[in-house]
Parts: structure tokens; sequence; C-alpha cells
């Protein structure tokens, strides 16, 4: 039997479709190997322990939410590979003018207690400099 997929969310899955690589129609992310990226001690990265992932990614997003200034545009992807929960926060608008966007990664694991961030992974797209409208592992000019 098939399940019917709620008609919001299959527009929100039309609207948001992935960017990224693919495994067989199935979303596995940004991919933090390739040259762009900027990893961050998970051990520095606060909270990097929760109840549950999802406290882990909204964390996250509470980042982008401390001022009205702006007008950002935030895309957030999550999903799981093994073991692993994964979630990718993209933005744009945010009020910095040095900055068109940036992107985070931040993978989660569980452990006794609860889930633990494993790894974090940041990358920017700087408005200006010689790296003008590209993705860099370095903070804008």
């Amino acid at each position: 039997m098939k399940t019917a997929i709620p008609l919001a969310t299959a527009l929100f899955l039309a609207t948001f479709a992935p960017s990224y690589a693919s495994d067989a129609g199935r979303y596995i992310g940004p991919d933090p190997s390739a040259p762009g990226w900027e990893r961050i001690d998970p051990e520095s990265w606060k909270p990097n322990k929760a109840a549950n992932p999802g406290e882990l990614v909204g964390a996250l997003l509470a980042r982008y939410m401390e001022t009205t200034e702006g007008r950002p545009n935030i895309k957030v992807h999550i999903w799981n590979s093994g073991n692993q929960f994964r979630s990718a926060v993209n933005t744009q608008g945010i009020p910095d003018d040095s900055i068109l966007g940036d992107e985070t990664v931040l993978v989660s694991e569980p452990t006794e207690g609860g889930w633990h961030v494993t790894e974090i992974w940041h990358r920017w797209r700087c408005a200006r400099g010689e790296n003008r409208g590209e993705w860099t592992n370095k903070p804008c000019p």
C-alpha cells in the first residue's frame, strides 16, 4: 500500500530540491571533503551534546535568529547517513554586507545519554574580495 505525501510536504520538497550530491535519488548532502570547507573542532561547538539531534539543529538555527536585521533566507536539509544524523543550514541575506551566504554542516551520533556532535564544517560565499561570489573556507573580507 502506498503512503500519500501531504501536499505541503510535496511542495516543500519540490521547492527545496537538493542541489548537492545524491545516491539513487536519496539526498546525501554537501560534501565537506571538497575544497572550500573549514573544519571546526566539535568540542568547541556549543552545545555539542543534547538529548536529541533536533535540539542540536535548533541551536544551529538560533544563531541566525539572534537579529531581526537583514532579510535572511534560510534553507535546512536534514538526513540520516548510517547511524549519523546530518544537517546542513544554508543562509543568504544575512545582515553582514561582506557575506552573500554561508553554510554549516553538523554531524551528530547517538551516545550514552543523548547525541554528540562529531563533525562541523563551515564555508562562506563572499560579496567582495578575491573570492567574490565563490564558496571559501576563509571568512569574508
